[in-house]
């Protein structure tokens, strides 16, 4: 499956509105996806603030994989970062 969601993933691009939708509205569970689909699409590079920002709403409703909290952290406030510290528990 990573060999055929890496080339679509691509095309698409970041700034496609399918792609900015599924980062605001990932479902609970499918949080590897969602790394997945980071990792190919920021290829090693800083998450545009906008993306960061639509994970770490979802982030305020629920608990995500610690992977995901590990990107956003950098650009989180401090009192937001206490916030999800207390989730990370």
């Amino acid at each position: 499956m990573h060999e055929l969601i890496t080339p679509l993933i691509r095309s698409l691009g970041i700034k496609h509105p399918g792609i900015l939708h599924l980062f605001g509205t990932f479902p609970a569970g499918s949080d590897a996806l969602l790394l997945k689909i980071i990792e190919i699409l920021a290829d090693k590079q800083k998450l545009p603030t906008s993306i960061v920002q639509l994970i770490k709403n979802v982030a305020a409703e629920r608990d995500l994989d610690s992977r995901l909290y590990a990107l956003i952290m950098p650009d989180c406030h401090k009192v937001s970062r206490g916030l999800l510290s207390v989730s990370l528990r």
